[in-house]
């Protein structure tokens, strides 16, 4: 009866757990923000100020970082909260982790191999 109860409670648990769904919450295009490394917050200067990442339903990106601009693909697991583009140009991908996305903000993190990790934030275009 106990072990009734006990799997009762973890479905009713799982049910009520709010569920992301990263693929149609990334979608539109998104203004950078800023970046945070080591809890170091820096905003946007001149050189940045107007980077922006385009997603686009039909799993295309744009990014525009100073003078460059990327397009290619992109792939989201939700299982993972993670987003991979890969650019167009060069064939060569580059995986992100999803930490927020709310109608307002997107706050992506990237991870190099000696562990260093690198938030970027971006706000929602009107």
């Amino acid at each position: 009866m106990l072990s009734i109860l006990f799997i009762t409670c973890l479905t009713l648990h799982a049910q009520t757990q709010p569920v992301t769904d990263w693929k149609t919450k990334v979608l539109g295009t998104w203004k950078y923000l800023g970046e945070e490394q080591f809890g170091v917050i820096t905003e946007p200067d001149s050189v940045n100020a107007n980077n922006s990442l385009t997603l686009r339903d039909d799993l295309t990106f744009e990014k525009k970082d100073a003078s460059i601009v990327s397009t290619g693909t992109y792939v989201i697991s939700e299982a993972g909260k993670t987003i991979t583009f890969k650019d167009i140009k060069t064939g060569k991908s580059k995986m992100y982790y999803l930490k927020k996305s709310d109608p307002d903000f997107l706050i992506i993190e990237f991870q190099t191999p000696d562990l260093i990790r690198t938030r970027y934030k971006y706000g929602a275009t009107k």
